[in-house]
């Protein structure tokens, strides 16, 4: 080709990225036909002369193209600068995007195809280009083929975490975005919709800081919020759109040229907004001047954009000057070109905030942020001042927050902070700043709102502050506080020690690198106090009490007696003061701290805003003190100083609620006085507490526990229906604490808080008569977790069979929801690494430690956004309006038709058994249990589990062995007298045949063997469970209704898969395992047999997908801590498990009976009493609706399973008859009962779960 055609290409090309640089409008690189030009400068460049021209005006042009293209083609024409820039550039480096120099540099090629190599070649660039070409013709189905085109391109990038396949991953999530954008357009359907932000939300999260279409990924966002206000979503999607736009628009002009759209887009959502009559305001008016005046100066003078942009400058500046005037109208809209005016308002700011450090009254709060809202509307997007007036604006919304009670000051403290990141470049001066801010801000908005997401970001935010002070080591103290005040915030609203045990690592490093003489030791001190009361607070501790308040006394010591922080100090001291005073019932140290709190309360104004808090805390500390001494004078100023503190804290203010539980719980006591204003006390307890539950500032579980103290309340003044009502509302609102996007450690942290609240409801229920109502408050306040779980399963199929994408998608995210579960008890670790020689010498090492809960935590909370959005989908399918809706009573009634079952409820010093006939039109019946209490439930699971633990240790001599087994006999009697023999005398007569029941025990009674309740010793044995029916259990009715409303499997062969692990690395070895497994195999032929010193998990699995009975001889653990899912479970051999957790996850289509010969693989969890945890759920949820398992460790488990199957197949003569599992499991127990009749720990700890049916 001869050089003047390469030129003129050069020329032309070179033409056309100038006008891109010009006007930034994109149009200009992809309006005209190049197609010729760029095949000329493809084959003529190289590396010098014209060549080197050529490829350089190339390089330029596909760069452009990549800056400008979010998606797969975007990738592609970054590949293709890339490859023209080494070409061209190769003497001159730094001519090459600093974004991309290092793929400049690199010359070595994989040898082996990648996946990126695939998705961006040519071909799947036609056929992703023909799909959409057929779609524009009229065919709808080509846009549906699209979709399930990127869809089938994710799945193999979802686990790759190496920078090319992140950046693959984000494009293709765009496509889809778009794609799915469009369908739903096109078919109007909402889910749709959902869909595509969800998917737009994921490409944004794969995004990094640096990457030049994070601008792009978030305009997507806003126009997607954008939509759904269009299609009737209400102001809140638009505000959301807002928030994107302008996030986009200042990361708009980082870039070279600016893009003059996103500025013109921010303009018209916030013009949409102001429209919006409640939303409305100054604020808005100034953002929205200042961003048609930005739009001005991006558009190109001589574009049709500047004269569009001018025209609705004009119109919103005159709005303006209607509500502040023209000249401050005239000031926000030409700033940009008065240098001087700019430096005026930047003075102006830095006083106004300076006053606050002394004047903190509203009018001074409301000047300073004016000041600063005027100065961040009148820089410019593009001006150097920019990120100081932003973080101006940033911090006078921290302060109304901090010092006015703004409870939305936070909020948008964080998102003005996160502005100001996005103006920042890595090297700002600024960006520390910025970061530190935003920590700040997101994590008190994130514990005031309790919002995981916001507490994460704050944390991410303090870790990249840190991070910057590696060439600035004076500056490493600061950041390290700041980095432990946001996991000390992260630790708090997770209730997670170790997070706090970080902080306090972090916090004592920083002190101890800080001189005692520093002006900032005092507060660092007061800082690690803060920090020892939070960590103390969670897991109690009197050395770190002690700790706390001696170092809050040399904070106070340490700090000068003119200093103006000496309030917030001696607060802080009286806090912990009386906090140690109250745990020591020490009255003279609770009257130390009041001395201090009022010594606080003497240095304030009387009007500032901190009077309500110190009043308040003055409060609390006389009420401490009535406890311990008991003066009623004391009560009664605790609750004048309460009422006083709430009346003068706003109830929109962010200590609203805890200010007026304090109120409500002093007026509470003072009812229960014998004083003249008892019964008037008593209502102010019960209206604070009404207005504490509705008010929408409370966390769930603030609101629940406000529910149940009116029903206490209206307990003692004797109003059974008012307190009734009460704890309904408290039962309903408990879904509302165990929200999905919560960590698996906070939702079981959740549901032991919640423990007992639905017993007292149904015992209240009960008491007024209504049995069907206590039914359905139990269903509504046990199990969720596992109802969760299992109706999930259970619908699973059904799902399938309408929509397997659906179906499929569901699975997916329950998937990776597991695995964030799991993470989310990880601590940190370390990893070293180590690079040797081929002769095995060190080279180098190094050591990093990872913590992936930070990571996870915000996977999970993405997730569950995406599940909620699949769950709205499936409840919009024809059949599926109640798929993970708790079923009603009669629903419930007509699934269990044929199987009574028997709910047992104990709450205070009341019991009963509640009797839900095998026909459902036949009432519900009450079974009065006198005998049985809370209490005396509670004493004999300590008897029983004391007596079992001396009964079957070898070491204990025989003698009291003896004597425990006798205990255990006691407690098996108490049970007959008090729960089972009044419930089978009325349902199962002695005389007649024995029929089958199900157990449903509440609460603590759980743990106590209901089925081996009994006079065993008696003659005629007639008052034992064992002898009077054929017992089962099951968590709750609505578990067993999914069971028995379950499809019909498919067709199974009578096989099994036997498992038998003797050894385990920390355990005796069990000598009859090897017995119990030929045993089992021989009487159930054609079963897969896994055994030996060590099992593969993934084994096990196979086999459990392959047979639908499964049978475990092992050692087995169950785990009394929060980890119980994790750590507990069978042990398989060298050291590794099958833990609740890993089997709840399998989803087996062919499982019907899971015998489980291992130790306490049915043993409830003695904290969530209420939320099966134990092996044997986990199986349920696997898949298998009937499960054999152990409540403790048991001796004769290989002698039961042998007899059980035996019973089971008739001695091998015919295929197992699974549907008599129960029956023939009551049986075996009966037989080794009847021949060692004096050692309950052989027989009674085998028990049946569930419903099985024949194969």
């Amino acid at each position: 080709m001869s050089r003047r055609t390469t030129g003129s290409a050069a020329q032309r090309v070179t033409a056309v990225t100038a006008e891109y640089e010009r006007t930034g409008d994109p149009s200009a690189l992809f309006g005209a036909d190049l197609s010729h030009e760029e095949e000329a400068l493809a084959a003529a460049a190289g590396d010098r002369g014209a060549g080197r021209q050529a490829a350089r005006a190339l390089a330029q042009l596909h760069w452009y193209r990549y800056l400008n293209l979010p998606g797969l083609d975007g990738l592609r024409e970054r590949r293709a600068a890339v490859e023209q820039f080494r070409r061209g550039c190769r003497r001159d480096p730094d001519l090459v995007p600093e974004l991309i120099r290092d793929e400049c540099r690199e010359t070595d090629r994989p040898s082996a195809p990648r996946l990126s190599d695939v998705l961006l070649s040519q071909q799947q660039a036609d056929r992703v280009a023909g799909l959409w070409q057929r779609y524009r013709a009229g065919s709808a189905k080509a846009l549906r083929m699209l979709v399930t085109l990127y869809r089938e391109w994710l799945r193999p990038l979802a686990r790759e975490r190496d920078a090319s396949a992140v950046l693959l991953r984000a494009a293709l999530l765009t496509d889809l975005s778009e794609a799915l954008a469009t369908l739903a357009e096109e078919t109007g359907d909402g889910p749709t919709y959902d869909e595509a932000l969800d998917v737009a939300s994921e490409a944004l999260a794969a995004t990094s800081a640096q990457d030049p279409h994070r601008m792009h990924r978030l305009a997507r966002r806003g126009r997607l919020f954008e939509l759904y206000f269009d299609r009737g979503a209400g102001p809140k999607a638009l505000e959301l759109a807002v928030g994107e736009y302008r996030r986009a628009t200042q990361l708009s002009w980082q870039r070279h040229p600016t893009d003059p759209r996103a500025v013109a887009q921010l303009g018209v959502a916030l013009c949409r907004l102001h429209e919006v009559p409640e939303k409305a305001s100054v604020l808005l008016l100034l953002e929205a001047t200042a961003a048609w005046r930005d739009a001005v100066h991006a558009a190109a003078p001589d574009r049709p954009e500047a004269a569009s942009a001018l025209e609705r400058l004009n119109t919103v500046v005159n709005l303006l000057a209607r509500e502040i005037g023209p000249e401050p109208a005239r000031t926000v809209a030409t700033a940009a070109n008065q240098p001087e005016v700019i430096d005026r308002l930047l003075q102006r700011a830095e006083e106004t905030a300076a006053r606050i450090a002394v004047d903190a009254s509203p009018p001074a709060l409301a000047e300073w942020h004016e000041a600063a809202a005027l100065l961040s509307a009148a820089v410019p997007g593009f001006h150097p001042a920019r990120p100081q007036a932003l973080l101006s604006l940033a911090r006078a919304e921290l302060d109304r927050w901090e010092h006015g009670g703004e409870l939305g000051g936070t909020a948008w403290a964080a998102t003005w902070a996160q502005v100001a990141l996005d103006a920042t470049g890595p090297s700002h001066p600024l960006r520390r700043d910025a970061l530190n801010l935003l920590a700040g801000a997101a994590g008190h908005a994130g514990v005031q709102g309790r919002d995981e997401k916001l507490v994460a970001a704050a944390v991410s935010a303090a870790r990249a502050a840190l991070e910057l002070t590696d060439a600035q080591p004076d500056l490493r103290p600061f950041q390290l506080v700041v980095l432990a005040d946001t996991l000390a915030d992260a630790g708090w609203l997770a209730g997670d020690p170790d997070l706090l045990d970080e902080a306090l690592g972090y916090q004592r490093e920083a002190l101890s690198e800080t001189s005692t003489r520093h002006e900032l030791y005092p507060l660092r001190l007061l800082k690690l106090a803060n920090l020892l009361s939070q960590r103390e607070v969670l897991a109690p501790d009197d050395t770190l009490l002690a700790e706390a308040v001696e170092t809050n006394r040399r904070a106070v010591e340490a700090l000068p007696d003119d200093d103006s922080r000496r309030i917030g100090f001696l607060f802080n001291h009286a806090s912990s003061l009386a906090r140690q005073a109250f745990r020591r019932n020490d009255e003279a140290g609770l009257a130390m701290a009041e001395r201090t709190y009022r010594e606080a309360l003497a240095l304030l104004p009387p009007d500032h805003p901190d009077q309500p808090r110190i009043l308040s805390s003055v409060a609390e500390t006389r009420y401490q003190r009535y406890l311990v001494g008991g003066d009623l004078m004391v009560l009664a100023d605790a609750v004048e100083l309460a009422r006083q503190a709430v009346k003068e804290t706003p109830t929109e203010h962010h200590w609203w609620s805890l200010r007026a539980g304090l109120l409500a719980r002093a007026a509470a006591e003072l009812s229960r006085s014998k004083e003249p204003d008892a019964n008037w006390a008593r209502a102010e307890a019960i209206a604070t507490y009404a207005a504490i539950a509705a008010s929408p500032r409370a966390d769930a579980q603030t609101r629940i526990n406000a529910e149940r103290q009116q029903a206490a309340l209206a307990r003692e003044a004797g109003d059974p229906a008012a307190r009734l009502a009460a704890l309904e509302r408290a039962v309903r609102r408990m879904p509302t604490s165990v929200s999905r996007s919560s960590s698996a450690r906070r939702r079981l942290g959740a549901v032991a808080a919640l423990g007992g609240l639905a017993a007292e409801a149904a015992a209240v229920a009960i008491a007024a008569g209504d049995a069907d109502r206590a039914i359905e408050l139990l269903e509504r306040g046990r199990g969720l977790l596992f109802h969760e779980a299992l109706g999930i399963r259970s619908g699973r199929v059904a799902l399938r069979t309408v929509s397997p994408q659906l179906a499929t998608e569901l699975d997916r995210v329950d998937r990776e929801l597991a695995e964030a579960d799991a993470y989310t008890h990880v601590r940190k670790f370390t990893i070293e690494v180590e690079r040797r020689s081929a002769d095995g010498d060190l080279l180098d090492s190094a050591t990093t430690e990872w913590d992936p809960r930070e990571a996870w935590a915000a996977r999970t909370r993405q997730l569950a956004v995406e599940r909620d959005r699949l769950i709205e989908r499936i409840r919009g399918l024809p059949g599926f309006a109640d798929f993970l809706r708790p079923p009603s009573v009669p629903l419930l009634r007509q699934r269990l038709a044929g199987m009574p079952v028997v709910v047992v409820n104990t709450h205070g010093d009341r019991g009963d058994a509640l009797v839900m006939p095998a026909d459902p039109e036949r009432p519900v019946q009450v079974v009065r249990l006198p005998e049985l209490s809370g209490t005396t439930v509670q004493r004999h699971v300590v008897r029983w589990y004391a007596a079992l633990s001396e009964a079957a240790d070898p070491a204990v001599p025989f003698d009291r062995r003896a004597a425990a087994q006798e205990q255990l006999h006691g407690i098996l009697a108490w049970l007959w007298d008090a729960v089972t023999g009044p419930v089978l005398d009325r349902v199962a007569p002695v005389d007649d045949p024995a029929p089958r029941i199900w157990w449903s025990p509440v609460g603590a009674l759980a743990r106590l063997p209901l089925h081996a309740a009994g006079h065993h010793r008696d003659p005629g044995r007639r008052r034992t469970v064992l002898d009077r029916t054929v017992s089962s259990y099951t968590p709750t009715l609505t578990a067993l209704a999914h069971i028995a409303a379950d499809r019909p499997r498919p067709p199974a062969t009578a096989t099994a898969a036997v498992v038998g692990v003797p050894t385990a690395r920390d355990l005796p070895a069990l000598s009859q395992v090897r017995a119990e497994v030929e045993h089992v195999a021989r009487l159930v032929p054609g079963s897969t047999v896994l055994t030996g010193t060590e099992v593969a998990a993934r084994a096990v699995e196979e086999a459990l997908r392959a047979h639908p009975i499964a049978h475990f001889a092992c050692h087995g653990e169950a785990d009394a801590g929060l980890s119980a899912m994790l750590t507990g479970g069978l042990r398989l051999g060298g050291g590794g498990r099958l833990s609740p957790h890993t089997v709840s996850s399998y989803h087996l289509e062919r499982a019907e009976l899971a015998f489980l010969s291992a130790c306490s693989t049915a043993e409830t969890h003695p904290t969530f009493t209420d939320e099966p945890l134990h092996l044997a759920a986990a199986f349920q949820l696997a898949g298998f609706p009937g499960v054999i398992g152990t409540t403790w460790r048991t001796t004769d488990s290989d002698r039961i399973a042998e007899a059980f199957y035996a019973g089971l197949t008739n001695g091998g003569t015919r295929r197992p008859d699974t549907a008599a599992a129960a029956r023939v499991l009551t049986d075996t127990v009966r037989a080794v009962r009847d021949e060692f009749p004096a050692t309950p720990t052989r027989w009674a700890g085998h028990l049946h779960v569930g419903l099985n049916r024949p194969l």
